[in-house]
């Protein structure tokens, strides 16, 4: 095979990546095998610069979305991910030949991929993208993330493009040696015969958890507001105020709209969807909290805000049907170069008379933790307030709503997924999109979601998954 050719692969898989994260998910099933089919020959150097071409394609199509705020912080993302990119091939071809049974050497390699995973969530600076989001439509899968998280949905994927990737070898093995190497070929059926059973059990106990758990009809109306304003307006309304009165016009005029003729139960703003301080300005905040009272109505404001010692947050704003500021929450994980606001104190959910709610903001809900965290403290119910106008024109949008049907079955909850512009959802516990927005209009999306309290596998016992292929790796290289 020439060195063109392995760098065409390599660069495939990164643009299989980008399209099952941005189209459909069902190219992620095979977008691993170009690359893994590369590194099965590949030197040590070698696998090195394969990893750093994958992470590059990857990352330059699917975060083309944040060049609005800089090429710099564009290259900085792509960096970041080449990096894991090159990690992840190292390890997967260090694996690759230091592990020598057939089939350990089918499933260890691949799994380390979920460790890397996992790493991308800590620290300041991390950007999260798991390839088991990908599968969000494929309800019956998904439901093993309530045990695993979604690390267990990407080590599925992994192990069938790992088998797959195998059977290419041989295939060309085959192919160019005009003979079959049994030995070889028994592996790769033992080993598919493997992947093909967990998926089984996989695929029947989310059908019959789904079986058992039917959509729910009745409960707490929900309504989200979506105003759809551009980008351009939010940078013009600094210097123009009636461009900035016109946003906020736009959504007190909803707001009434929606207490009028869907008469919700909660009423949701998403993030920032007004530049001023709504709860904090006398004559916005009398004017909200008089609408919440006359209409019986629980609110729940995305609204810039001030912490104690007056420094600006990111906040979300609970405001209860007798009229009064209830709760408060501030976001804890702010976009790395970007937000310069102070950070909140943790996932605390809000206490209301419709149950606790978790709420966080924006790229928050890419992190499996934030919401585990503020569930295992007592949410009843998941918020999540975002305002993606600048991510619209491309993929990332795609892929931060995505997330959120993770979210919702990793902790058995319903999450409301109000976007100011781009995608609201409502989704129940078991990840059916229960009501969608993906319009570039403004849009009221109402629909009907429930309490529940009790306690995942997940919620309970949180990221251990990804340490075991990492227990696993260890053991190999400590081997003699």
């Amino acid at each position: 095979m020439g060195a063109c050719l392995r760098v065409l692969l390599s660069a495939l898989t990164g643009l299989l990546i980008a399209i099952s994260v941005t189209y459909n998910g069902i190219f992620a099933w095979v977008a691993f095998v170009p690359g893994f089919f590369v590194l099965s020959k590949a030197s040590i150097k070698e696998s090195l610069a394969y990893g750093i071409i994958a992470g590059v394609v990857a990352t330059a199509l699917l975060f083309s979305g944040v060049m609005q705020y800089g090429v710099t912080y564009y290259v900085v993302i792509i960096i970041y991910n080449a990096l894991q990119g090159a990690l992840t091939a190292l390890c997967y071809c260090l694996l690759l030949k230091k592990i020598k049974n057939p089939l350990l050497n089918i499933f260890i390699p691949p799994s380390i991929w979920v460790f890397f995973e996992y790493l991308k969530t800590i620290g300041p600076i991390s950007f999260p993208a798991p390839i088991g989001t990908t599968q969000y439509q494929f309800t019956p899968l998904i439901q093993l993330a309530s045990i695993t998280g979604v690390y267990g949905v990407s080590l599925v994927v992994l192990w069938v493009n790992r088998v797959l990737t195998e059977v290419c070898i041989e295939t060309v093995a085959f192919i160019k040696n005009k003979k079959l190497n049994s030995k070889n070929a028994s592996n790769v059926i033992s080993a598919g015969l493997i992947v093909s059973s967990i998926l089984l059990v996989v695929i029947g106990y989310g059908n019959n958890l789904l079986e058992k758990n039917p959509i729910k009809e009745s409960g707490i109306k929900v309504s989200l507001l979506q105003g759809n304003i551009p980008i351009e307006s939010y940078q013009k309304q600094v210097q123009f105020p009636e461009v900035r009165d016109s946003i906020s016009r736009r959504y007190f005029e909803m707001t009434e709209s929606a207490l009028k003729n869907e008469k919700p139960d909660i009423l949701v703003w998403p993030e920032g969807a007004v530049y001023e301080k709504v709860l904090e300005l006398d004559a916005y905040k009398q004017k909200l909290l008089k609408l919440a009272k006359t209409s019986n109505t629980l609110f729940v404001i995305g609204a810039p805000g001030t912490s104690a010692n007056g420094y600006n947050t990111n906040s979300a704003y609970v405001v209860s049907s007798q009229g009064e500021i209830s709760g408060r929450y501030d976001k804890v994980r702010l976009i790395p170069f970007i937000e310069n606001y102070q950070a909140g104190k943790g996932y605390f959910p809000i206490p209301t008379d419709l149950g606790n709610f978790g709420v966080v903001i924006c790229f928050e809900s890419t992190y499996p933790q934030t919401l585990r965290r503020a569930t295992l403290n007592g949410a009843e119910i998941l918020f999540i307030l975002t305002n993606d106008c600048g991510l619209i024109k491309s993929s990332l949008a795609y892929m931060h709503a995505n997330d959120s049907v993770s979210r919702a079955v990793e902790n058995r909850r319903y999450v409301v997924r109000a976007d100011q512009s781009g995608t609201s959802l409502i989704i129940d516990p078991f990840g059916r999109i229960l009501k969608s927005n993906y319009t570039k209009e403004k849009n009221i999306l109402s629909g009907i979601v429930n309490t529940r309290n009790d306690k995942t596998f997940y919620s309970l016992y949180g990221d251990y998954l990804p340490f075991i292929p990492l227990f696993l790796s260890c053991l190999v290289f400590l081997k003699k």
